[in-house]
């Protein structure tokens, strides 16, 4: 892993931007810019923009998070790029494994569902959505 990739991981940024041209695209780690959303878990989308639409976006979950049961309101799917994550889905027992780099993950609309970092460092995923990201906690 590089130096720039250690840096996306833990805690450096990448800057997005909803108005960058459609096309060939470019864009190194350390400018995509991560915005929290809850504590411990920041994201930031590079492809659309994660509040209005279509979108694809890194969430990067600190040390130890552990999200309670949430769902979505849309379908969603994602990459493990970094860490250990789990999923666990109430009564899904194929859910309950550890996910690691390379892991592909979905979830269906309205889905509960917890995300956990099992590991000892951040964690990072990448999320692909077409509809915009609405987090609703069901506790």
């Amino acid at each position: 892993m590089t130096d720039k990739e250690l840096a996306l991981i833990e805690g450096g940024s990448i800057s997005s931007s909803p108005t960058r041209p459609p096309g060939t695209q470019f864009l190194p780690s350390p400018q995509v810019l991560f915005e929290p959303v809850i504590e411990g878990v920041e994201i930031a989308s590079v492809i659309g923009d994660h509040k209005s639409g279509p979108h694809g976006t890194f969430v990067r979950l600190a040390p130890g998070v552990r999200l309670p049961l949430h769902h979505y309101d849309q379908p969603l799917a994602g990459v493990v790029v970094a860490g250990n994550l789990a999923n666990p889905v109430p009564g899904n027992p194929a859910s309950q494994q550890t996910l690691d780099p390379g892991s592909f993950f979905s979830f269906a609309a309205n889905e509960p569902h917890e995300t956990n970092n099992l590991g000892d460092g951040f964690a990072l995923f990448f999320i692909f959505q077409e509809h915009p990201w609405v987090l609703a906690m069901d506790v």
